[in-house]
């Protein structure tokens, strides 16, 4: 398979009762052994055909709304750089490693008093 380039399209079935699969095996060989990787391929009971009615123009009402809402999200002042420096802020992960190892020091410290 290697040589000619080809593949294996092949039907499973993992258990009783249940639907076949369409699947594709392509081989590969590695220092240990040769290997065939399984690849589950689409069928046409894989596709639906799902109807959305079409999406209703914003009004400029609406637009304008969402576009001061962005503008309120920036933490700088118009023509100013930004107020907050990422490094200061609250990390809530270094925050829980911090906790962590101050936990750590605290319960040797009441271990070595006793």
């Amino acid at each position: 398979m290697i040589e000619t380039r080809k593949v294996l399209t092949a039907k499973i079935i993992e258990r009783k009762n249940a639907e076949a699969k369409l699947v594709g095996l392509y081989p590969h060989i590695s220092k240990k052994q040769a290997i065939l990787y399984m690849v589950q391929l689409p069928t046409t009971e894989d596709l639906r055909d799902y109807q959305f009615p079409s999406l209703v123009a914003a009004t400029n009402k609406q637009r304008d709304a969402v576009s001061n809402f962005i503008d309120s999200l920036d933490l700088a002042e118009p023509n100013e750089e930004e107020r907050v420096d990422p490094k200061t802020l609250f990390n809530p992960a270094l925050q829980y490693f911090a906790q962590c190892i101050t936990d750590k020091v605290q319960s040797k410290d009441k271990k070595t008093k006793t």
